[in-house]
């Protein structure tokens, strides 16, 4: 089979060597980084840290979309395609396939949306009834797991979000507010996040000083205020 043929390279881009392009090709193939570390020529001992590694360098990563989007190109598959399959398979109600007594209908009269849920089917010849002789025709059907298509979707749809504990407890405490902010973007990074880091503060409840009341000698004490408009009248101010 002939090796798909990629896109040009960005000017900015390096050529990778043969491995690191036998892993991209790989990878874009198998979608498993050690399996195709393998095929690269890595080391089977070694082979999956090294396709780990391998998917955090920005040329292989680029590299393995470019041939992503050239398997599809050839296969001649689209994305709401595979939205629509996997919608197929989340949403369409299973038991379609029994009759109002309860019985399984004749594979030819099952939903053309239920036959594409079908994972496997299995006919086992056995005796049901015991001490009656008779061997029976049993049909297992297998369906295709529905929690696995809407995570799927739910990741397409930016459902689901992914979290990743990074560092050890303690390790930031002595770094600086700017130092930490570097620390968040360059870990969102590597979850290959394309939406910029932002930090949100919140801000300090607004406090307004008020006098003493009686028994307190005058003193001034912190009130927090409220941002509601009805209480932040004066104590005489009536309601028109």
């Amino acid at each position: 089979m002939d090796a798909p043929s990629l896109e040009p390279l960005p000017r900015d881009a390096q050529p990778l060597s043969i491995r690191r392009d036998s892993f991209a090709r790989a990878y874009a193939r198998h979608g498993i980084a050690g399996k195709a570390a393998r095929i690269a020529g890595y080391s089977p001992k070694t082979a999956d840290t090294q396709g780990n590694q391998l998917l955090r360098i920005p040329e292989v990563s680029a590299a393995i979309e470019r041939y992503r989007r050239d398997q599809l190109e050839n296969a001649d598959v689209t994305v709401q395609q595979v939205l629509t399959e996997l919608a197929t398979i989340a949403f369409t109600d299973v038991t379609q396939v029994f009759d109002a007594e309860g019985e399984l209908r004749p594979v030819h009269e099952w939903p053309k949306a239920v036959r594409r849920c079908v994972a496997s089917f299995e006919v086992v010849i056995r005796n049901i009834t015991a001490g009656d002789g008779h061997r029976d025709k049993v049909l297992r059907v297998r369906f295709v797991e529905k929690i696995e298509a809407l995570k799927l979707l739910a990741q397409h749809l930016g459902m689901l979000i992914e979290r990743r504990e990074v560092g050890l407890p303690g390790e930031f405490a002595a770094l600086s507010d700017m130092e930490l902010a570097d620390r968040i973007r360059v870990a969102a990074s590597r979850l290959g996040g394309d939406a910029p880091v932002t930090f949100d503060v919140e801000p300090a409840t607004p406090k307004r000083l008020t006098t003493g009341e009686s028994g307190d000698s005058g003193r001034a004490k912190v009130a927090p205020v409220s941002l509601s408009p009805a209480h932040n009248r004066a104590p005489n101010e009536q309601t028109p």
